[in-house]
């Protein structure tokens, strides 16, 4: 009995070391975490304009049309903002795209007021 006791006390010590090890190199996450950054200025505005947008089309203010006008010219801001951003934004190119945003504001409450003739 304590022949058998001790072949199974060793055996035990002897996968210990064995089992702690991982296979496969196992990740619990794959994909690194992406740096938290703060939305800029440009990012809160255009989703104001988003909600803006959508507010419009549902009380029937926007034609689709419309909708799809200022959608392209959201994207487009969006992109413009992501390129200049790359480098760290200069004051002239914040200075652009805060004017770019205030004529794209202009357009949603210019289009929301003239409604669908």
């Amino acid at each position: 009995m304590r022949l058998v006791a001790l072949g199974l006390l060793v055996c035990g010590c002897w996968s210990a070391p064995a089992a702690a090890q991982t296979w496969g190199g196992y990740d619990p996450s794959p994909f690194p975490a992406a740096p938290r950054t703060v939305p800029s200025r440009v990012a809160r505005d255009l989703g104001k304009l988003r909600e803006e947008r959508r507010e419009g089309r549902a009380a029937g203010q926007l034609s689709r049309h419309d909708v799809k006008a200022l959608r392209r010219d959201e994207r487009m801001l969006g992109r413009l903002e992501a390129r200049f951003a790359r480098g760290g934004l200069s004051d002239s190119e914040a200075a652009e795209l805060q004017v770019r945003t205030e004529i794209l504001r202009a357009q949603v409450a210019a289009r929301r007021t003239r409604g669908l003739n």
